[in-house]
């Protein structure tokens, strides 16, 4: 029998084939494979690991894309939440704006009256305790009347001071009483059409008048020291009381810019 060689006919062969598909048929490809060790299957091997790296391949595309699907998900999350939160932020900021309002109305930002008030070496800058009132004010000891302390006030860059409220008034009258205690001085306060005004038509709703004062047909206002730097009325043209108190007020420069 040396050197016989066996060889199917195409029938055979042809059966052999149905056979071992309907093996396989019946397996995984992954069993199949540990199976077929022989030349005869290694063709068929070949091709069950072709179809396994397929199958591998798909797989992971698959997870690939549900990746890619669960990051979509996230970042559409993620925008969202960035969306509120700038929504919020906006909200906050109005709340912000608004508070800040209010707390300039009562109690007004300094700075820059401070910052005005550096550059003009006469005058000289105070604040109350609490930071919600100041002045920039200058004290002239020089005796004149009323008109002079108009003029004084004026060619330093200011006015004769406004004492309308009772923090302000607080703070000017104490401050004068610390550093002028023997001085008087005229104020911006006048009588005039029946009433006493502030310079500027300004009507007066706080007062801090001496005991018995105002009196009648003296119509320009001081502060006086025999009076404990309360208000005082004398007549304008009174020559040999008073100084000038003057103050530095910026939104009169602003205005007029």
């Amino acid at each position: 029998m040396k050197g016989f060689r066996f060889n199917l006919g195409a029938f055979a062969k042809k059966k052999l084939v149905m056979g071992i598909d309907k093996l396989i048929s019946k397996m995984p490809c992954e069993t199949v494979l540990k199976k077929m060790d022989s030349v005869l299957f290694r063709p068929i091997a070949h091709a069950c690991e072709c179809v396994i790296d397929d199958m591998k391949s798909k797989e992971a595309e698959s997870d690939d894309m549900m990746n890619v699907s669960e990051l979509l998900g996230q970042i559409a999350r993620l925008e969202e939440e960035m969306q509120a939160l700038r929504e919020e932020c906006t909200s906050q900021e109005h709340d912000l704006e608004e508070a800040n309002g209010l707390l300039e109305e009562v109690c007004p930002d300094t700075a820059d009256l401070k910052a005005a008030c550096e550059e003009n070496p006469q005058f000289s800058f105070v604040q109350s305790d609490s930071g919600c009132e100041a002045i920039c004010y200058y004290a002239s000891t020089d005796l004149t009347d009323y008109a002079g302390a108009e003029e004084v006030c004026s060619a330093a860059g200011g006015s004769l001071v406004t004492m309308d409220t009772m923090t302000k008034n607080a703070l000017m009258t104490d401050t004068v009483r610390k550093n002028f205690p023997t001085s008087s001085f005229w104020i911006g306060l006048t009588f005039d059409d029946g009433e006493w005004k502030w310079q500027g038509s300004e009507p007066v709703t706080y007062t801090d008048w001496a005991n018995g004062e105002p009196d009648s047909k003296q119509y320009c206002a001081s502060l006086n020291k025999a009076a404990q730097h309360r208000w005082f009325d004398w007549k304008c043209t009174t020559a040999d009381k008073n100084g000038a108190l003057c103050e530095l007020n910026i939104q009169d420069d602003f205005e007029e810019d």
